[in-house]
């Protein structure tokens, strides 16, 4: 999966700003080898992709590894999605 170019369009827009939510990275790449790349079973990984606010740090961190970006960076879509959910409004990419 290192080699999946999906990884580096990802990586791109998040760097770039394109991708805004936690969410959003799923419109690009699916959440199968994310899952199986953290070791978390896929039901658990997507009732966390649900609700970002529950990943672990070090979770989080991992997820940040998977992309090659700054946890940082992960924590701020995770941030943009509950914010979004806060204000009401709808996310097409939930």
């Amino acid at each position: 999966m290192n080699n999946d170019p999906r990884l580096k369009v990802v990586k791109d827009l998040i760097e770039s700003g394109s991708i805004r939510t936690f969410a959003d990275i799923f419109l690009y790449i699916h959440k199968t080898p994310i899952s199986l790349k953290l070791g978390i079973k896929y039901a658990r990984f997507l009732k966390l992709a649900k609700d970002p606010k529950r990943f672990r740090y070090e979770e989080t961190a991992s997820i940040a590894a998977i992309f090659q970006v700054s946890p940082r960076l992960i924590s701020e879509l995770v941030h943009n999605q509950m914010e979004i959910r806060k204000a009401g409004k709808k996310n097409p990419s939930v």
